[in-house]
């Protein structure tokens, strides 16, 4: 009598979704095989470079409305702002 198998397959790690998603791009641009840290690295890239963005056009909005009273959201101008003055290597001041 046959007895099952005790040793399943071992299914690939479960990545958070930005991880998987980092990982699809990848492959679909022709690397389709990295090194264990290169997804990791990618992802921490993008968040803070997401991060600084937000902080930097949450700065912007700021500046361009103060003396209102209303809760602060940015706008998409000033987060286009803030990818500008990063792409044209501007500096944002930062909060004292």
């Amino acid at each position: 009598m046959a007895t099952p198998s005790t040793s399943a397959p071992t299914a690939p790690p479960l990545l958070p979704r930005d991880a998987r998603l980092i990982a699809l791009l990848l492959a679909a641009n022709g690397a389709s095989d990295c090194e264990e840290g290169v997804v990791r690295m990618l992802v921490e890239f993008a968040h803070r470079y997401t991060s600084d963005i937000l902080t930097d056009s949450l700065m912007y909005a700021e500046h361009a409305r103060s003396g209102t009273a209303a809760a602060l959201t940015p706008s998409l101008d000033d987060v286009k702002m803030a990818v500008q003055a990063r792409v044209e290597g501007g500096v944002v001041p930062k909060e004292p």
